[in-house]
């Protein structure tokens, strides 16, 4: 990924710190409180330490009942705001496919990359919650989520290239006279991250993004995933890279920990 986040191969970032828990499952007092000022404090110690990105959550609720990701961050506003403020960590929007136009999209990202001198990127979610998309007057086509992706990243590509107004009549779009000013300043565009762990998102992310982030949980399944993607990319003529979701709980001592 020598394009994309500095020249190191090995990157780290921080996940979900926009959202209450963060990754965390837990009650414990001490979890993740998502506020402000402490998002902006380890937004910039990761930025000082040589972090290459951070990666947010997108939600609009708590999931289901419970008090999880009860409070969260919008996260193309989010990246602005911290681009302002940082100098070398990436800045990455996470969006619903059926939530977010490509257009508006385009906008947002190709403002966050000039607020950040190219530092965007964005993580794209076809959908799962029902539940938050009902907040929205959306309802959300399991079969068909993936299509849809499709068709959002050919229009989204397509604006990133400039270029005269253009119309597109597709099986999920029909928009007119598409444009946008000013471009990215990273070329072709900012990167396009999609999150997934399903057999058939694995196989969006190697037909229409740059990285796939997924879930591994030991050497054996990190193999696994990671042989099974390339061999989808290879289909398409493509190589995506792949970040991993760890987590890591911190006490004095390994029997606290555990």
């Amino acid at each position: 990924m020598a394009g994309y986040f500095g020249t190191n191969a090995f990157k780290l970032g921080l996940f979900g710190v926009n959202c209450s828990g963060g990754c965390t499952f837990s009650d414990a007092p001490e979890r993740w409180t998502a506020e402000w000022d402490d998002i902006v404090e380890v937004t910039l110690l990761a930025d000082r330490a040589g972090l290459e990105f951070t990666l947010p959550i997108a939600r609009w609720r708590a999931l289901g009942e419970s008090y999880v990701w009860s409070k969260s961050y919008e996260t193309f506003t989010q990246a602005a705001a911290l681009g302002a403020l940082t100098k070398n960590i990436n800045m990455i929007v996470t969006a619903h496919v059926p939530l977010v136009a490509p257009v508006m999209a385009a906008k947002s990202i190709i403002t966050v990359d000039h607020v950040t001198k190219g530092r965007a990127a964005i993580n794209l979610v076809c959908g799962w919650n029902a539940q938050e998309f009902a907040m929205h007057g959306v309802t959300l086509d399991g079969d068909k989520r993936y299509e849809q992706g499709d068709e959002w990243v050919q229009i989204f590509n397509k604006l990133m290239a400039g270029g005269p107004d253009f119309d597109w009549d597709g099986e999920f779009y029909h928009l007119k006279h598409m444009t946008t000013d000013p471009l990215p300043l990273q070329k072709p565009r900012p990167p396009i991250i999609s999150a997934a762990s399903s057999s058939s998102g694995q196989d969006f992310a190697a037909r229409s993004a740059d990285i796939l982030f997924t879930a591994m949980h030991n050497y054996d399944m990190t193999r696994e995933t990671i042989t099974r993607l390339q061999g989808l990319a290879a289909k398409y003529n493509r190589k995506p890279d792949i970040f991993v979701e760890s987590m890591f709980v911190v006490r004095p001592t390994r029997k606290e920990a555990e």
